[in-house]
């Protein structure tokens, strides 16, 4: 298979920032890690339940919740492949959508 890049990100939102509309820390886990569709399979298993965003991008709907502080953390990934490929991987993530 064709090159795949991904990315994850993450965003924390505790009732503070919720207040505000925003979030209280966001950023990378990691960037433009290079895997093959096996592992990109894992990694969109690890999000839990998620939705698609787009055709190349997925988010968790299953926050991480701290209930010390009342913070969601919430994960995304971000996939980056030819079109070709994404049509692809996006055939076999809808079939195996939880």
């Amino acid at each position: 298979m064709s090159l795949i890049k991904l990315a994850r990100c993450y965003d924390i939102v505790t009732p503070e920032s919720a207040e505000q509309g925003d979030f209280a820390e966001n950023g990378f886990v990691y960037e433009s890690r290079e895997v093959s569709l096996r592992e990109l399979i894992k990694e969109v298993d690890s999000l839990g339940g998620y939705e698609f965003g787009s055709e190349s991008a997925l988010y968790s709907i299953d926050p991480e919740i701290d209930y010390r502080d009342g913070s969601e953390r919430r994960e995304s990934l971000h996939i980056d492949a030819s079109p070709r490929v994404l049509a692809r991987i996006n055939r076999i993530l809808k079939g195996v959508r939880k």
